[in-house]
């Protein structure tokens, strides 16, 4: 989903956008609007994401974590990875992703769990730049985060906030790069 979000565009001349059906008037506006292609196929999935985050930022939720077994009471706990890239020694970091190697059930919930959290907001964060006009005009879409994630955000702690923040500061910064479409 991220990939498609991520390498699917409208074109830049204007000419090939308009004989391609990329541009869409805006009523009140009147100024042309380009449409990305996939924005019909990924929006219905934003409320399968936005659930998804929910259940994660719920397991944050103190009677949630008592109801956890003692064996995995420590699975939302910052990993070995995580500290290492957090203090910017990234060569431990590509240690979470080894499925092959024979790590404990801790760890590699830990590394289940880190790896959804910062893929769904890494897909929320690109959907605005990449989507254009037409996932900020989706009502369901705005519907959702508002229901599904805000009411939490209080209950989960700063390192698990870092990715959200990080792509909010590069879509505030720079909404235009090319690194994000």
């Amino acid at each position: 989903m991220l990939a498609v979000i991520k390498r699917s565009t409208w074109p830049s001349d204007m000419d090939v956008a308009r004989k391609g059906r990329f541009v869409r008037q805006i009523p009140r506006f009147g100024t042309p609007v380009l449409c990305n292609p996939a924005t019909k196929f990924i929006t219905p999935l934003f409320r399968s994401i936005c659930l998804i985050l929910r259940m994660l930022m719920s397991l944050w939720l103190p009677d949630v974590s008592a109801k956890i077994s003692v064996e995995y009471s420590k699975a939302n706990e910052i990993s070995g990875p995580e500290k290492a890239s957090i203090l910017g020694n990234y060569s431990h970091y590509s240690e979470a992703s080894d499925i092959s190697s024979n790590k404990q059930p801790l760890e590699r919930m830990q590394n289940f769990l880190t790896l959804v959290h910062d893929v769904c907001f890494q897909i929320l964060g690109s959907a605005g730049p990449c989507l254009g006009n037409e996932f900020y005009c989706q009502s369901e879409v705005l519907e959702c985060l508002i229901s599904s994630l805000f009411p939490l955000l209080h209950s989960i702690p700063d390192y698990r906030l870092r990715p959200l923040i990080h792509i909010l500061y590069q879509t505030g910064n720079d909404p235009s790069s090319s690194d994000w479409c």
